[in-house]
C-alpha cells in the first residue's frame, strides 16, 4: 500500500469518526458561531443608533494655561461603563469612545471634540471649569461629505499611527519641554503642537487635513508571565523588573545572581516610566487624512502629514511611527484599471469611511489600540496658548466673563 492510499484511508476513517461524534461537537460549534453572530449584530445595531454631538472649541486671543490643565478635562473621558448583563449581551451596549480632532479646511485650523450626546454636559462643564474664556458650540460634522469617487472628486492620502515601543514607555511630554513650570516666561516656552499647527495652517484653499485622536477607557489585554491578564501598568512593571534584575540565567551551585549596574540614563527612563504609569491610561488610535481637489494635490505635504507627531518622539523611550497608509498610484494600477479593478480607490474609500465613522475599537474597522497616559494625551491635544501664533488658527475676538449658568454641578 503506497502513501496516498494510507492517507486516503486515514482521512476516510477520520471522517466516519467525526460523523459519528457530530451529535456531540456540532451543537457546540453551531452555538459558538451563533453567539459570535449575535454579539456582532447587537453591537452593530447599538453603535448605529448612538446619538453623537460635535463640539467645536473656539479659542480666545489669549490663553496662558499649560497643558497639565488639560489633564483635568481629558480624565473625564475615562468612562469604563460596560453596563449590566442584559445591557451588554442583549442590548449590545459597548464602552463609550471619544474623538479629539484638529482640522484644517483651506488652512483654517479648528478644534473639535466628538462625543456621545449623553456625555456632552460632562465635557462642557470640565472645559469651562478650566478654560472659562473659551467658547463651545455644536457644529455639523465636517466629515459628512461624499467619499472620494462618489461625487467628491478629490485625491486622498491617509495614514494611521502607532507607538514605536511598549505602551508604558512614555513619549516626550510637556514635562520634558518644561511647559509645566509656571514661572517660565511665556515667550521662552515652546509648545510641541506648534509644528503641527503651522503645517495645518499652511495648506491651500483647495486642500484639507483632518486629524483624529480616538480615545476609550483602557481595557486589560496584557498577558502576564503567570498566565493572567493585566493592564498596561503590569506590562510596565514587568519591563522595569527585567531592566533592573537582568535576564534570568542558570546559576551554578553556590553562585549568587548579579544585579545589572544601571546607567543614569536608564534610571531616568525608569523614573519617567513610573511617572507615566501613575496617570490614568487610555486606549487610543490616531488617523490623519490629506485631501485636495484634482490638480491641487501637493505630494510635498505627505512628509509633513506622516511626521506631524515626530516632535513627541523621545530618544530611548517611545514615539510615533506610521502603522499603515493608503499608498500612492503605482504603474501596475493601469493594468488594474484595464481589468476593471480599482484597488487603490477602494483602499482610500475604506480609509475615508473609517475616519468618518470614527471606527477603531469596534467593527467595521476594528484596530489594535495603543495606550497613552492622560499626560501624553494632554501633550498631543491641548488648547494652544498665545505662543502658538499660527495666523489661521481660529480664535474668538472676545473673552467670556464666566461659563453658562445652566451647566451641571
Amino acid at each position: 500500500m503506497d502513501y496516498i492510499q494510507i492517507l486516503t484511508s486515514s482521512f476516510k476513517s477520520l471522517f466516519y469518526i467525526s460523523s459519528d461524534l457530530a451529535v456531540f461537537w456540532a451543537p457546540v460549534v453551531l452555538g459558538f458561531f451563533f453567539w459570535k453572530v449575535w454579539v456582532h449584530y447587537i453591537r452593530t445595531d447599538y453603535i448605529a443608533n448612538i446619538k453623537w454631538v460635535m463640539l467645536e472649541v473656539h479659542l480666545p486671543k489669549e490663553i496662558y494655561k499649560p497643558p497639565q490643565v488639560m489633564e483635568f478635562v481629558l480624565v473625564a473621558l475615562d468612562q469604563a461603563r460596560s453596563g449590566s448583563f442584559y445591557e451588554k449581551w442583549w442590548v449590545g451596549l459597548v464602552p463609550p469612545w471619544f474623538s479629539l480632532e484638529i482640522v484644517s479646511i483651506g488652512g483654517n485650523v479648528r478644534f473639535f471634540i466628538r462625543a456621545q450626546l449623553f456625555y456632552k454636559n460632562i465635557i462642557e462643564s470640565r472645559i469651562y471649569s478650566q478654560f472659562p474664556e473659551v467658547e463651545l458650540s455644536e457644529a455639523p460634522d465636517y466629515a459628512n461629505i461624499s467619499p472620494p469617487g462618489e461625487g467628491h472628486e478629490v485625491s486622498l492620502f491617509g495614514v494611521e499611527f502607532k507607538l514605536t515601543e511598549l505602551d508604558p514607555l512614555p513619549i516626550k511630554t510637556y514635562v520634558d519641554y518644561e511647559m509645566h513650570k509656571g514661572y517660565m516666561d511665556e515667550k521662552q516656552r515652546f509648545d510641541p503642537m506648534t509644528p503641527m499647527l503651522e503645517f495645518l495652517g499652511s495648506i491651500g484653499s483647495d486642500e484639507q487635513v483632518w486629524v483624529q485622536i480616538l480615545v476609550q477607557a483602557h481595557k486589560k489585554r496584557y498577558k502576564k508571565e503567570n498566565g493572567g491578564i493585566g493592564d498596561w501598568r503590569d506590562e510596565g512593571k514587568d519591563f522595569i523588573k527585567k531592566l533592573t534584575q537582568g535576564e534570568k540565567k542558570k546559576l551554578k551551585e553556590g553562585e549568587k545572581p548579579e544585579k545589572p549596574q544601571l546607567t543614569k540614563a536608564q534610571n531616568d527612563n525608569i523614573a519617567a516610566i513610573e511617572r507615566n504609569m501613575s496617570k490614568a491610561g487610555f486606549d487610543c488610535g490616531i488617523r490623519a487624512v490629506y485631501m485636495a481637489k484634482p490638480g491641487k494635490f501637493n505630494i510635498g505635504h505627505i512628509p509633513n502629514l506622516t511626521g506631524m507627531f515626530k516632535q513627541f518622539n523621545s530618544s530611548g523611550l517611545n514615539g510615533f511611527k506610521t502603522a499603515s497608509a493608503t499608498g500612492f498610484n503605482r504603474p501596475w494600477e493601469e493594468v488594474d484599471k484595464w481589468l476593471g479593478i480599482h484597488r487603490l480607490g477602494l483602499v482610500r474609500r475604506k480609509f475615508f469611511d473609517a475616519y468618518r465613522r470614527r471606527s477603531y475599537f469596534y467593527p467595521p474597522y476594528k484596530r489594535k489600540p495603543f495606550v497613552l497616559s492622560v499626560e501624553e494625551l494632554a501633550t498631543i491635544f491641548h488648547f494652544p496658548s498665545a505662543i502658538a501664533e499660527t495666523p489661521t488658527l481660529r480664535r474668538v475676538e472676545f473673552k467670556k466673563s464666566e461659563p453658562p449658568a445652566n451647566l451641571p454641578v
